[in-house]
């Protein structure tokens, strides 16, 4: 499946991403296919808690200090 030339090549099934520790990784691309709407992924996964304080401070209404807490006692 992975060298077919349909789902690899003119679908973009795959593409490739910089990682920042990995290097250029090979992902699945996005499965949807809109004629009218491009789609793309041109960013790697995030890493694990990578986007703790953005959620906690800003989408929860935390306070940094609130969110250093939770850090201290190891709940996040």
């Amino acid at each position: 499946v992975v060298k077919d030339p349909h789902i690899a090549g003119a679908r973009e099934m795959f593409v490739y991403v910089d990682h920042p520790v990995a290097g250029k990784m090979k992902i699945t691309g996005s499965h949807i296919k809109l004629s009218e709407t491009k789609t793309a992924i041109n960013t790697p996964a995030p890493f694990l808690g990578q986007y703790n304080e953005d959620v906690y401070c800003g989408l929860l209404g935390y306070t940094k200090e609130e969110y250093e807490k939770l850090i201290e006692n190891n709940v996040i």
